[in-house]
């Protein structure tokens, strides 16, 4: 149980920072728990196992299940996943009666900050709390950063003539580059 549990609260930390924005530090969750920084390293790398009261006050900062902590999952890459909780602040969490869904982007957002290192999950963060402070779309982001002065294509020009149309066609449909 020991490595799982580990790996199933570092995984309940990493969405609590996905989900609010704050990172949920091991010296902020050890101070819930009034347990040391370094014990909890040492829980969430399997070379200690944790207390059963331990593991209830756990359950109870994540509002979760004893069951649903002690068993670690992977999350699926298929479709949508049930969550049964979602965040309401720092460091606590309360049940969803309606099962949220998280579509495939969001779990695959999740997966890629959970492989990333810590560089690259404060990348993560910062660019997420830089989309929301800023009510930013991708969709505007990405269009501020294309000079549309400049034709995509010749026949996007005006005195494109037929074989320059029929050249770029050939190009933009062959996938042997691809």
């Amino acid at each position: 149980m020991g490595k799982k549990l580990g790996l199933k609260i570092k995984q309940l930390r990493s969405e609590y920072a996905l989900i609010s924005g704050k990172k949920l530090t091991q010296k902020d969750l050890s101070d819930m728990l009034g347990i040391s920084r370094s014990y909890l390293g040492d829980i969430e790398s399997g070379r200690t196992n944790a207390s059963d009261e331990l593991i209830g006050k756990i359950s109870k900062i994540f509002n979760i299940d004893i069951e649903e902590l002690i068993k670690y999952k992977k999350y699926d890459e298929s479709l949508n996943l049930d969550i049964n909780t979602v965040f309401s602040g720092p460091g606590k969490l309360i049940d969803d009666t309606q099962n949220t869904k998280l579509s495939k982007e969001e779990v695959k957002l999740l997966e890629n900050y959970n492989k990333s290192n810590n560089e690259g999950k404060q990348m993560i963060l910062s660019y997420s709390d830089y989309v929301s402070k800023n009510h930013v779309s991708v969709e505007n982001e990405i269009s501020a950063s294309i000079d549309n002065s400049m034709p995509i294509a010749a026949h996007a020009n005006e005195g494109a003539n037929k074989e320059d149309i029929k050249h770029d066609l050939d190009i933009m449909n062959d996938d042997s580059q691809w």
